[in-house]
């Protein structure tokens, strides 16, 4: 009897420990939860992708009417910036992710892995900027990839979107921006506030 209850309680401890890092992870986005107070879980919300220098933070500041809100972002040294539209009654919330959605995965170490998977606790939708601009350092190649991890890591809606259409040579996206000069953001924005997250995109 001894042997059979020291075998029972060493597999209830090695099924305990299987659980010990999920239950550690679900308790850090508990806590991501709590140091973010400013994300409105019923307002929708868009995250901003893309590599470095892509226009993201510019992005944010031209449709966003107030200075965005800086958080810190847990797991990181990182801060997350949020900022919120309103217009005709409706309202969104857009969040940039300095140094988080910005680089392939093969490069990240365990903190900002953990990092990424907090995101995909947020009800949300990414609008991933493209830089196809004379001026832009990464080829679109290393663009599309990183749009293809980000997609199957956070299993979220995703809206394709060509920053810096102001020098650039080609349009080749649906949603073609500038940041500094305003083009096509009227456009991008309305389509924001006429789709929530979790809402397949009607093709146009």
């Amino acid at each position: 009897m001894n042997k059979i209850m020291r075998e029972y309680y060493g597999r209830v401890a090695s099924l305990i420990g299987d659980l010990d890092g999920d239950l550690s992870f679900l308790g850090r986005c508990r806590d991501f939860m709590k140091q973010v107070p400013q994300i409105e879980d019923q307002t929708p919300t868009f995250i901003i992708a893309g590599m470095p220098n892509v226009g993201k933070s510019s992005l944010l500041s031209r449709v966003t009417t107030a200075t965005p809100r800086i958080a810190p972002y847990p797991f990181t040294t990182q801060s997350i910036y949020i900022g919120y539209l309103d217009r005709n009654g409706k309202r969104i919330q857009i969040i940039d992710t300095p140094g988080i959605l910005d680089r392939p995965m093969s490069d990240r170490n365990t903190m900002e892995m953990n990092a990424i998977l907090a995101l995909r606790h947020i009800d949300s939708t990414i609008i991933f900027l493209f830089d196809k601009s004379r001026e832009s350092i990464y080829d679109a190649e290393s663009q599309e990839k990183l749009f293809e991890e980000i997609k199957a890591n956070m299993k979220k809606e995703m809206i394709r979107v060509q920053a810096k259409v102001d020098i650039s040579d080609n349009k080749t996206e649906e949603y073609v921006i500038s940041a500094s000069t305003g083009d096509g953001v009227d456009e991008l924005v309305e389509y924001l506030l006429t789709h929530s997250p979790g809402v397949k995109y009607a093709a146009r």
